[in-house]
């Protein structure tokens, strides 16, 4: 053991001795080294991250005006597309649907006839299912090429402040540091905090992910209320019993507080009924039913070669018809009072369903297998839709988007014009394409090409060719630029105190003119 962690640390050491977090460009964009998660296996990147952290993680800050010439940039100022200000003063609710997949409701994937739903189910039995999930996706505009590669705590902080450092899990490390590009202290510092309430939900445990204490702390959210809250107020503890909440009695719990009609409001809802592991769970017992009914989703014999998988997608299939039912709750309570006309409706898949190897089954496509033959990336798209009141400009976006282009999305549409560098994506109206950095896996992603860095392309479509891979290689050097300068803004509490009053005053400068 000894002699192991000698070893690893003289690893580590000679890869990482010249690691500056404030400039990552090099060790992440042109490194020749292999990916930690990949090629080093559990132990190593264990030891990688301890020795990092503990000895090649301190940040050389730019003095403050070549910091701030970079962030307040007149050539990064993002002003918005066509459709800048089609929601402007709207209510904001995102949901964060855990391990939400498209083959949730849609029957998408080649492998989803073979083993999960024993017959060729169309379109007209799944609507009947899950009727309030299409009609969302009819009446949103709907990201059909959306992938996210990332854990559920960094998917949320991309979708509520477009940014997350290296190296650091800032729920822990930087609980209480200023983020002032959080939707919920950009809403509140332009329109005034009396005007707006912003409030964080989620039916797990509260300090999970330290969000008791960060959500409030950092990101500014008035309240976070949490399944030991909503227990207190009601709602049925399943986690008591070994089984996932359900996603409809959080909103049937916390509807008043989730949609208030005497001021505007933003509201995050993380949903917990869809996150694995997918054994049978007797609180879906009801959605399994009404799978049975439908002739979805049925179990072949124990000793059939595909048992396991055909269970847990059993579970999976029943899970979303209950997020179908909260989806149906929201829609209904909206309306009863009268706020759907005026309100934005996000909702997003975290990550694909990778518990129980669930998404790899359906999708037939093995992870950490870089086959041609199939597109690899499919494998992190996931679903991303916006309903812009009632359904306004609802349409299909084929394009590359990813997590890091739901802020941005939101800035556009509420007309709030923001300073770029500060956030990693573009809205997904916008011509530019963005590529997706995984903080959690360490790798780049596009919907064409996968790779550790430019020197180990680790997949890439048959149609990539030399100009895409420049034009990749660019808009990744760009971001990591944003990158290295979120490391310092981090690693230093940057916006602490008067930083973060002059930070506003700029921004409210920049939407008055």
């Amino acid at each position: 053991m000894a002699l192991t962690l000698v070893l690893h640390g003289v690893f580590v050491y000679f890869s990482w001795y010249k690691y500056d977090p404030a400039d990552v460009t090099a060790n992440k964009l042109y490194r020749n080294d292999t990916s930690s998660y990949a090629d080093k296996g559990p132990l190593g990147n264990f030891f990688a991250e301890l020795y990092k952290g503990a000895f090649f993680s301190k940040v050389k800050v730019d003095d403050p005006e070549t910091l701030e010439n970079f962030l307040y940039s007149d050539n990064a100022i993002y002003d918005g597309t066509a459709l800048f200000g089609a929601a402007k003063d709207y209510n904001v609710i995102t949901v964060l649907a855990e391990s939400f997949e498209w083959f949730s409701f849609m029957n998408a994937f080649p492998n989803g006839e073979e083993f999960v739903l024993g017959h060729s189910a169309d379109q007209e039995i799944l609507r009947k299912v899950y009727p309030n999930l299409y009609a969302l996706y009819d009446s949103s505009v709907t990201m059909t090429g959306f992938r996210s590669r990332e854990k559920t705590d960094i998917s949320e902080n991309l979708s509520i402040m477009g940014a997350y450092p290296t190296d650091k899990i800032i729920n822990y490390d930087y609980p209480k540091n200023t983020v002032v590009t959080s939707l919920a202290r950009t809403l509140k510092e332009l329109y005034g905090a009396d005007n707006i309430t912003a409030n964080y939900f989620h039916n797990g445990t509260s300090s999970f992910y330290n969000r008791n204490t960060y959500l409030t702390k950092g990101l500014g959210f008035d309240s976070f209320t949490a399944a030991d809250d909503m227990n207190k107020a009601g709602m049925p503890d399943h986690i008591a019993k070994g089984e996932r909440n359900l996603d409809s009695e959080m909103i049937n719990t916390c509807f008043d507080k989730m949609f208030p009609t005497d001021k505007r409001f933003y509201t995050y809802i993380t949903t917990i009924t869809q996150h694995g592991q997918y054994e049978p769970r007797d609180n879906l017992a009801p959605h399994y039913a009404k799978l049975d009914e439908f002739g979805l989703a049925p179990l072949p014999e124990p000793n059939h070669k595909n048992y396991v998988s055909a269970r847990n997608f059993r579970t999976y299939a029943a899970a979303a018809i209950e997020l179908d039912a909260a989806i149906s709750a929201i829609n209904r309570y909206l309306d009863e009072r009268g706020l759907t006309e005026n309100t934005l409706l996000v909702l997003f898949g975290d990550h694909n369903a990778y518990y129980s190897s669930l998404s790899s089954d359906v999708k037939g496509i093995t992870d950490g297998k870089y086959d041609t033959s199939r597109n690899y990336t499919d494998l992190y798209r996931v679903p991303f839709m916006i309903r812009i009141g009632d359904g306004k400009h609802a349409q299909k976006i084929d394009k590359f988007t990813c997590t890091a282009d739901i802020l941005p999305t939101i800035y556009d549409l509420l007309g709030i014009k923001t300073f770029g560098n500060f956030l990693y994506g573009h809205s997904v109206f916008d011509e530019h394409e963005s590529v997706l950095y995984s903080r959690a896996y360490d790798v780049f992603l596009t919907d064409k090409m996968y790779f550790t860095s430019i020197n180990k392309i680790r997949y890439q479509s048959p149609n990539v060719d030399q100009t895409y891979r420049e034009q990749t290689e660019q808009t990744a050097h760009t971001l990591l630029e944003k990158v290295s300068r979120t490391n310092q803004i981090f690693y230093t509490d940057y916006f602490k105190g008067d930083r973060a009053v002059n930070f506003y005053n700029r921004l409210r400068a920049l939407n008055e003119s």
